[in-house]
């Protein structure tokens, strides 16, 4: 009758997952079930499928797609077939960090990390190879000193707790070992320093929001906060229409204000380069007469951007490729773009 033997689960995958947590807590529910986990993959994923074969009492092999797979099957059939010692128990007074202990197979060495009074003894008990209770000899063992085996413990004990789901144990061990688990944190609290507090208020500026670009500032709704950031206008400015969106005004040297170079475009190789070709080229614009060069220029990464939203690169390259079109046919500017590009492989 195949219902009064042990379950065993051999497991063959690569890991690669997205649901971990669901797959380790739905192992979990069966703590009487051996699972045996076997990766095949360059990159296998070994943290969960060792962590499973530990918490379930089973073994973990890992191999690449090149090797012998069939063979190695064959390898932990014949050792699943001979247990020699399973069911392995702990006195009530000892804890395991990992849960069960692992099954004992011939041939086969086991390590585990366990916590318990300090008497110099282990003993410990399971099933016999015909399913027999039996007695394994006193496991004798010596203190050392340092704290290396203690916070190993813990810290497999957290990760055993934190699969549970089990908090109050997890901030308890945290608290007892210093250690950080999902459920805990530090705080540093400085008795030495003693600081007032500020009463000044202080406003911290920040890069434009995605899609203000085209906004009027009257109409956002930190508008003050613009018009904190607003730059002194020379007399010879004021009556020029600011060429800016966010209402920023005009550097001294005539160039466009700096909204559109915060865009991320800017920020990618070349990015530096193509800015001060820009600003070159406003600055000589405006010293023509043509005072909108900057809107222009606004308008047209505007419209590059919200055409390939998330897209620095691909951004970047549409502009590059409309520029001329602002810039104007056989100018000098177009062609110090034109070896801006092949300078940088755009």
């Amino acid at each position: 009758d195949s219902r009064a033997r042990q379950p065993v689960l051999l497991l063959l995958t690569d890991g690669q997952i997205g649901n971990e947590q669901a797959v380790t807590e739905a192992l979990g529910g069966h703590p009487g079930l051996v699972v045996h986990t076997f990766g095949v993959d360059t990159v296998v994923n070994d943290a969960l499928l060792q962590g499973i074969a530990r918490r379930q009492r089973g073994r973990c092999v890992l191999l690449r797609p090149d090797e012998d797979v069939p063979a190695a099957l064959s390898r932990l059939g014949v050792l699943l077939a001979n247990p020699v010692v399973t069911g392995i128990e702990l006195p009530p007074a000892w804890e395991s960090a990992d849960g069960p202990l692992p099954d004992l197979y011939e041939g086969q060495s086991a390590t585990c990390l366990v916590r318990g009074p300090a008497d110099g003894t282990l003993p410990l008990q399971g099933l016999g190879p015909e399913g027999a209770a039996i007695v394994l000899p006193s496991v004798n063992f010596h203190p050392v000193e340092g704290p290396a085996v203690p916070l190993l413990w813990a810290r497999r004990r957290l990760l055993d707790l934190e699969r549970q789901n089990q908090a109050a144990p997890c901030v308890s061990l945290s608290k007892e070992f210093n250690l950080l688990c999902r459920f805990t944190a530090f705080i540093a609290w400085d008795e030495q320093q003693h600081v007032a507090v500020a009463q000044q208020h202080l406003q911290q500026p920040a890069l434009a929001p995605a899609g203000w670009n085209g906004a009027n500032p009257s109409d956002l709704p930190c508008s003050s906060f613009f018009e904190y950031f607003r730059s002194p206008v020379s007399p010879s400015f004021a009556s020029r229409k600011p060429s800016s969106a966010m209402g920023l005004s005009s550097d001294e040297d005539g160039t466009a204000p700096a909204d559109w170079s915060w865009e991320p475009l800017f920020q990618l190789p070349g990015g530096d380069a193509l800015q001060q070709l820009i600003r070159q080229w406003i600055s000589s614009e405006n010293l023509a007469g043509n005072w909108d060069a900057g809107e222009r220029l606004s308008l047209l990464v505007q419209a590059v951007v919200g055409e390939h939203p998330h897209n620095p690169v691909r951004q970047l390259l549409t502009l590059v490729q409309r520029l001329p079109d602002l810039l104007g046919a056989g100018t000098r500017w177009t062609s110090k773009l034109d070896a801006l590009r092949r300078q940088e492989r755009w």
